[in-house]
């Protein structure tokens, strides 16, 4: 028996996945484990298939030398989705003490009519000196009228 993401696995068990990878060798290795799940009885408690710990397993016991998967397809990669626009060019470079940008917020937020008075809260965190330095401000403008 070896144990692998909390279940054992006698060798038919791994006779029968290494008949299903050479049966289905176009099969994605997702779809491999969904298949060795369901040959195995594999199930979550909610009825659902242990696809992500049969992908573990499948890949360790690819580690340990036991089968042979497929050549990975895909590989998932955020950067791919990003829409670059004009808003996600880089930024200048904020060379500004903390008391000046936090007036700038005040502004920003005055400008955006918030009532008199409201108390805002800022978390900075400045690494050189203190690993968290709590201000806080109230807005000094009125609201606009219009």
């Amino acid at each position: 028996m070896t144990r692998y993401c909390g279940r054992d696995f006698s060798r038919q068990d791994l006779a029968l996945i290494r008949q299903l990878l050479s049966e289905n060798p176009s099969t994605t290795r997702a779809g491999l484990s969904r298949l060795t799940c369901k040959a195995l009885h594999w199930y979550k408690i909610d009825g659902g298939l242990k696809e992500m710990s049969c992908r573990v397993a499948m890949l360790r016991m690819q580690d340990d030398g036991l089968i042979k998967l497929p050549a990975a397809r895909h590989r998932y990669c955020p950067a791919n989705n990003v829409q670059f626009t004009c808003a996600t060019a880089p930024k200048p470079e904020i060379n500004k003490p903390v008391h000046a940008l936090l007036c700038s917020f005040e502004l920003l937020w005055a400008d955006n009519n918030l009532v008199y008075g409201t108390s805002i809260f800022i978390d900075i965190i400045i690494l050189a000196t203190n690993p968290c330095l709590e201000l806080s401000c109230d807005i000094l403008s009125s609201p606009k009228t219009t």
